[in-house]
């Protein structure tokens, strides 16, 4: 096999489930809004929707036809050819960025009024909710360093959140409009991140486990269990989607935060005649 294809491959699974487990968190705080017995707990996973549903809008389509986009790459010629269905699914794949509000309304939605409503209590609880996972999290000796990339990404989201709530107090609202969508694809990092990461440090547990029950020690052993067991071979790509989407994606959150916060203004600046000419 081809280097790049295992790259590729180990992207378009940690995308997927990355995604499906956001969206199965959104569905299950849908479930306790409707059976919550206390208001307080109500209101909290009400929250939670409100802030979340735009990133799951926006960021699960805008990675859903990246991961079709890389299924297409990945079966080269054969993949662009209408034969085959990965380019079917790219099309109809691309038609959920533009419906039921376009991607960057959506991100002018968590901008502009998911992160202030309230005063801006639905991102704080989101923030307390993940500092009561990072609490267990951290206990993990096997993956700290992947809890030590989210946690240090977490803290580039609230320091760019921070900056838009002093620039939307005391400057041109402007600038943090033309951010929305880098500011939604920060956060969409970090949801899928912080998803993958719960995943892999129950599976990591789970997995060492069953390592211990067939009594393989070493490396070799190991790589026979994988093999042979199904539940084991399970928990190990959990424990990989959540290795690769954090070090190779959820790592270059400082980066995606400087260029949020650097002020930038050229998009709005440049003259319209500058378009025409190359």
């Amino acid at each position: 096999m081809s280097m790049p294809v295992p790259r590729m491959l180990m992207f378009m699974k940690s995308v997927s489930e990355g995604l499906r487990a956001l969206l199965y968190y959104v569905g299950f705080c849908d479930d306790m809004v409707r059976s919550a017995e206390d208001d307080q707990e109500r209101e909290k996973y009400q929250d939670f929707i409100d802030i979340l549903i735009p990133v799951c809008k926006a960021y699960g389509s805008d990675m859903g036809f990246r991961v079709c986009e890389t299924a297409i790459q990945v079966l080269a010629g054969y993949g662009y050819c209408q034969e085959h269905p990965v380019e079917q699914f790219l099309r109809d794949c691309k038609i959920a960025s533009i419906y039921e509000g376009t991607n960057g309304i959506q991100a002018l939605d968590l901008v502009g009024r998911k992160l202030v409503i309230k005063r801006g209590q639905l991102f704080k609880r989101l923030i307390a909710e993940t500092e009561e996972f990072l609490g267990w999290a951290r206990k993990n000796f096997e993956l700290r360093e992947l809890v030590a990339i989210f946690e240090a990404a977490r803290q580039q989201l609230i320091e760019v959140t921070k900056y838009f709530g002093l620039k939307g107090m005391t400057e041109d609202y402007t600038e943090t409009l033309l951010y929305a969508t880098p500011y939604l694809e920060l956060f969409g990092d970090i949801a899928v991140g912080f998803m993958l990461l719960w995943q892999a440090l129950i599976a990591q547990r789970r997995l060492q486990e069953i390592y211990v029950d067939a009594g393989a020690k070493d490396a070799h052993s190991q790589r026979e269990v994988l093999a042979s067991n199904r539940s084991a071979a399970f928990y190990r790509g959990k424990v990989a989607s959540a290795e690769f989407f954090i070090t190779n994606i959820l790592s270059l959150a400082k980066g995606k935060a400087k260029a949020i916060m650097s002020g930038q203004r050229a998009a709005v600046e440049i003259p319209e005649e500058s378009f025409t000419l190359s």
